[in-house]
């Protein structure tokens, strides 16, 4: 489960969102359409990295909905 408290970040020079979830040290990444997810060493997922953001609004938008953020 995803604690629903995290940080967002949008890089508009890189296209990139990060949104850090946890602070933990990282072990390992996984890249897979545009996304890149940074682990732990239990596999515990701390940062997402959607790159081309601005191409990927569906992501996002998925994202969003499914943590109920509100403006």
């Amino acid at each position: 489960m995803i604690n629903k408290e995290f940080r967002m970040n949008f890089d508009p020079q890189a296209d990139s969102l990060y949104i850090k979830l946890k602070e933990w040290e990282y072990d390992n990444s996984e890249e897979k359409n545009n996304i890149i997810l940074d682990y732990d060493k239990n596999d515990e997922l701390l940062w997402i990295e959607i790159l081309n953001t601005s191409e990927n609004e569906d992501i996002i938008k998925s994202l969003i909905y499914s943590w109920k953020i509100k403006d």
